[in-house]
């Protein structure tokens, strides 16, 4: 497993860096914390590492430019090198416009497969394309929104731009292309160092998913001592 180290910006590690201290406040301030609560803050800080936040209205907002976003920049420097079929997981919808937007800027053309591509012949259609359309570049998905099975066996680069907290998903979302292709594929991570990106990927790389250190008794303390660790 490869990684793509992404730097972030001054101005967004100011913004990571002010919310973990919130975060650590309201943990030193409140009682017993829910499995629930646990994930929606790690949720809201891999969405700065995107460079985006859902504001109090319940709307994304830029934090940075397409231009200036360390990982959509990094991304289309890996497809641009790769020049071969790619696959670019994006655990949000939110990173998939973004990144499509910046793919198809710069002449890569995109196939998208998420949730909210309900039909089952588009769907189809996006993985067609992919497998045999040679001009198609890069197929941008949801690992939740496909099943088992899903034949992504064209793709030679897999990059994992914002990551899944399920290790199911994961795996069945690499298998796509690695087992049912039947050969190597290169798979990469996208990791901000001293992050949630690091925490999520131990996890995962210890064959649990998020969920199960979400569970539990002392899920304040465990969450107290990852933020403090971020500082």
């Amino acid at each position: 497993m490869d990684e793509h180290t992404v730097v972030l910006p001054d101005r967004l590690m100011e913004a990571y860096r002010t919310l973990v201290k919130e975060f650590i406040i309201e943990l030193e301030d409140g009682g017993e914390v829910e499995a629930l609560e646990g994930g929606a803050r790690l949720i809201k800080l891999q969405q700065i590492l995107s460079g985006w936040v859902i504001d109090s209205e319940g709307f994304a907002r830029d934090l940075v430019t397409d231009e200036e976003n360390p990982r959509l920049q990094g991304l289309l420097e890996e497809v641009q090198y790769a020049d071969r079929k790619c696959i670019v997981w994006c655990k949000y919808r939110e990173d998939i416009r973004r990144v499509v937007r910046t793919l198809t800027a710069a002449g890569k053309r995109c196939v998208e497969y998420h949730g909210a591509i309900h039909s089952q012949s588009k769907r189809q259609e996006a993985i067609d394309l992919f497998n045999m359309d040679p001009s198609v570049d890069v197929f941008v998905g949801q690992p939740k929104a496909g099943g088992q099975g899903l034949d992504l066996s064209a793709a030679d680069l897999i990059l994992w731009y914002s990551h899944t907290f399920d290790l199911i998903e994961r795996d069945q979302a690499n298998e796509r292309a690695t087992q049912i292709g039947g050969r190597t594929v290169t798979l990469k991570d996208f990791v901000t160092p001293g992050t949630v990106d690091e925490y999520i990927l131990s996890n995962l790389n210890d064959k649990r998913s998020v969920s199960d250190s979400l569970t539990g008794r002392g899920l304040r303390d465990r969450l107290l001592a990852l933020f403090r660790s971020q500082l």
